[in-house]
């Protein structure tokens, strides 16, 4: 379907052209009007396939190159990447940070270095960035096979050298792990990990592994293995930059004393040292970058990765010659500010490349795309083509309007297809407008792609219309979530201050005595110390400051240390476990009451009801919709249903309780939304109102963020049955509120309220079908989930490209708080 799709650009007369013109011409350039959004990814992936050639495709911005990289995905049958910019963080010496961007940036490098096929997707920014040369990314590649003799030392130096970081198991990309004559590899390019056995010198085998079993896959007759980092240095490449910066500090210096800025000069010999040492590990460079000049000069750009097969697109040239100097402008204002200029021994000037440098020994064509002729920025064509293409309409409900442009499409030989996000969700569509009569007398149906398109594109020269789901149905955008915490779990050392108590999940009450730097087996990593009772100690490295957190004894006393292997410490969790087991008891007898109730057993879905669900702006992940599932199983059954919904934020469990509120709305019945805190009612009370527009669903809000007045007519309707979902928090506890027919309780994060209006909610919920949700269960609901006195359904797989969480642990910097807010 797809290749023929994209075949249907060799009736297009100007497309030929091109395409004889890039045979022809190994620095051909040109630049095309007339194509805009979506209409630009399906020419791209059309002539990346009639040429058979390799693309890059440089986009302004993140946001427009990950657009670009979406459809691409749904258009092109090959594969397709995407290189987020590289991020700056110059002003302190990095600590820690998340790996999400490294990896995926690496993954990128390594694809382009070995494939050469695809397409691949960056934004200008990505490429003012200055890289390892490709003659130093393939001395630093290492290259296994079945037979070839090795120094296994040698090997684990080599891995180290290249950013690799050493652990006992190798389950993360970046790791390796030696057992004897097995070593475990896990390169960032690739699926899996792979594990290499040695029989005395020499490799005897190579295979696959899976990293949850640790058991052995497929077998391999070679491996590639790129490095762990972007920016790495081998020893001999730090000698020879260490020995550079030593003699521009002694210019700096010596410059900063004849100005009498002696301070100065003290401060920075002492950062230079700090820096020094971090520079001498192999991940020193990837956190100090500014430094990079020193170890590689000039550097290379990804344009120097290119082969002379590959094509090149340039997504609007002067806004990427814009974007790439307010870029730089940025960046250079950014040290500006934060006094790096006195910290720096390069100028910001040899960190970027400028604009014009990067495209001037291009070796393969150059294709640009532009809204106005002539306006070429950062090249000149040498050609120039308009391609007359317009953007599909945006009906959202407008049926007869669709209707009329799909027979007038058909009536004129046009080909429709309908691009939908998956095969399901485009036959629940094609079912709907069925339904809704859109295809009444035509003589075809729209053929199917599965993709994504940002929008629908119209070309009459090839008689085409490509109709994206998104122009048929309204479309919300993304919100950023925030992960609510609970508790005073620890997140960061700096939360610790000297001296205050901790609890270790296994060994118990420990006092903390600060920071400690160890090295194990030629690896610098930092610990947190915790002394506990006489002379015993222990260090906990600080990636795993999630085993521990902060004492909370309130106004008592300091508590008792507890022994390092006593059994103190596990007959105190005997005790309060055995506590657990009986209030779970208690609550036993109640779920068994409420099994006994007769509850109300709703019927099928309503006719509404797939058209609710088909305005769902996302694709279901597998788990949302077992979910989805499982709780209308449950509303269908004699008894009231009890179910918890566990996943964690942004994972798409109100979008589970959406449903099943509109499934009980329409039999008639209310329901109610109870949630801990004002903030999260008004979030809600946005959302489902949001969800629900276009239906007969009145829903209202109870909270603090609501008159008096307005409390009264709410509780006043509620009570007549005239709202159909009221929303609130413990307000809808209190004594004034009554339901004139309640078929669904929802409670979003339950643990979070009070004993007493637990209560209550306990009453309510013994012959009411009850939903809860909750991100992170306290023990006593997930054992009584597990027990099976509450069904329990699990969310844990992501939503397709949820954006990575990039964090960083860094000094304390005003100038970074305030670049934050």
């Amino acid at each position: 379907m797809l290749s023929g799709l994209l075949d249907l650009w060799s009736e297009e007369e100007n497309f030929n052209k091109i395409m004889a013109s890039i045979f022809g011409q190994s620095d051909y350039q040109a630049m095309l009007t007339g194509l805009d959004g979506s209409a630009r990814s399906y020419f791209i992936a059309g002539l990346a396939l009639q040429c058979r050639r390799p693309a890059l495709v440089i986009a302004p911005d993140q946001g427009r190159a990950e657009k670009i990289y979406a459809e691409l995905l749904s258009l092109y049958p090959g594969q397709v990447r995407l290189l987020p910019s590289r991020e700056f963080i110059m002003n302190t010496e990095v600590l820690s940070r998340s790996e999400e961007y490294q990896q995926m940036r690496l993954q990128f490098l390594e694809w382009l270095y070995g494939n050469n096929e695809g397409i691949y997707v960056a934004t200008g920014p990505a490429l003012l960035s200055k890289m390892l040369p490709p003659e130093t990314w393939n001395e630093l590649t290492l290259h296994f096979r079945p037979g070839r003799v090795l120094d296994r030392q040698e090997l684990i130096d080599q891995l180290i050298s290249r950013g690799y970081v050493r652990a006992s198991l190798t389950e993360t990309r970046g790791h390796f792990s030696a057992r004897g004559d097995i070593i475990d590899i896990f390169p960032p390019g690739h699926e899996l990990p792979f594990r290499l056995e040695l029989f005395d010198d020499s490799i005897q085998s190579l295979r696959t592994y899976d990293p949850a079993t640790q058991r052995s896959t497929e077998k391999l007759d070679a491996v590639t293995v790129m490095p762990a980092r972007e920016l790495v240095t081998t020893r001999e490449i730090f000698e020879q930059g260490e020995e550079l910066i030593q003699k521009r500090l002694e210019w700096v210096i010596s410059s900063l004393r004849k100005r009498d800025e002696n301070d100065a000069a003290v401060r920075l010999k002492q950062e230079v040292s700090r820096h020094l040492d971090r520079l001498s590990q192999p991940e020193g460079l990837d956190f100090l970058s500014s430094y990079f000049p020193f170890f590689y000069n000039e550097g290379a750009s990804l344009i120097d990765y290119l082969s002379p097969d590959f094509l090149v697109f340039i997504d609007e040239p002067s806004a990427i010659a814009e974007s790439g100097k307010s870029f730089r402008r940025e960046f250079e204002n950014y040290c500006s500010s934060s006094l790096m200029e006195k910290e720096m021994l390069v100028s910001t000037s040899q960190l970027l490349w400028q604009e014009d440098q990067i495209l001037l020994n291009l070796p393969c064509p150059l294709i640009g795309f532009s809204l106005f002729p002539g306006t070429s920025g950062i090249f000149k064509a040498r050609e120039a083509f308009n391609l007359e293409t317009k953007n599909a309409p945006y009906y959202h409900g407008q049926w007869e309007l669709f209707k009329s442009d799909y027979q007038n499409w058909l009536k004129s030989g046009y080909r429709i297809f309908l691009f939908a996000s998956s095969a399901q969700r485009a036959q629940g569509l094609l079912d709907y407008l069925d339904e809704l009569g859109i295809f009444e007398g035509a003589p075809a149906l729209p053929s199917v792609v599965e993709g994504s398109l940002e929008e629908g594109v119209i070309i009459p020269g090839l008689q085409l219309a490509l109709v994206a789901e998104q122009n048929l149905l309204p479309r919300r955008q993304k919100k950023k979530r925030f992960k609510k915490r609970e508790g005073i779990r620890l997140s960061d050392y700096r939360d610790l201050s000297t001296g205050d108590y901790v609890v270790h999940e296994q060994h118990g009450i420990g006092k903390y005595q600060g920071l400690s730097t160890l090295e194990i087996n030629g690896v610098k990593r930092d610990y947190l110390l915790l002394k506990y009772r006489g002379t015993d100690r222990l260090y906990i490295p600080v990636d795993q400051i999630g085993l521990i957190q902060k004492y909370s004894g309130g106004e008592s006393p300091a508590p008792r240390l507890h022994s390092l292997g006593g059994g103190e410490w596990q007959r105190l969790k005997k005790k309060v476990s055995q506590s657990v087991e009986e209030l779970a008891q208690e609550l036993l007898s109640l779920y068994a009451a409420r099994q006994a109730v007769g509850g109300y057993s709703f019927g099928p879905d309503h006719p509404w009801q797939q058209e609710f669900e088909t305005h769902f702006p996302y694709e279901e992940t597998p788990d949302q919709q077992q979910a989805v599932n499982d709780v209308k199983a449950d509303l269908e059954k004699a008894h009231p249903m009890d179910r918890l919904i566990c996943g964690d934020v942004g994972y798409g469990k109100t979008e589970v309780a959406m449903r099943a509120a509109f499934k009980v709305i329409m039999e008639g019945k209310q329901v109610a939304v109870l949630v801990p805190t004002t903030v999260l009612a008004q979030q809600h009370y946005r959302t489902f109102q949001e969800r629900f527009e276009g239906f007969p669903i009145r829903v209202a809000q109870l909270s603090r963020f609501v008159s008096k007045q307005e409390q009264k007519e709410v509780i006043s309707d509620v009570a007549a049955g005239k709202v159909d979902l009221v929303i609130g928090t413990h307000r809808l506890l209190s004594g004034d509120i009554s339901f004139n027919d309640l078929g669904l309780l929802v409670l979003d994060e339950e643990q979070r309220f009070g004993v007493r209006q637990k209560e209550k909610i306990r009453k309510m919920r013994l012959d009411v079908d009850t939903l809860a949700m909750t991100a992170t269960p306290i023990p006593r609901t997930l054992h009584l989930s597990l027990a099976g006195a509450r069904d329990l359904s699990v969310i844990d797989t992501p939503p397709e490209d949820r954006y990575p969480v990039q964090t960083y642990v860094l000094e304390y910097s005003e100038e970074l708080i305030r670049e934050a807010v």
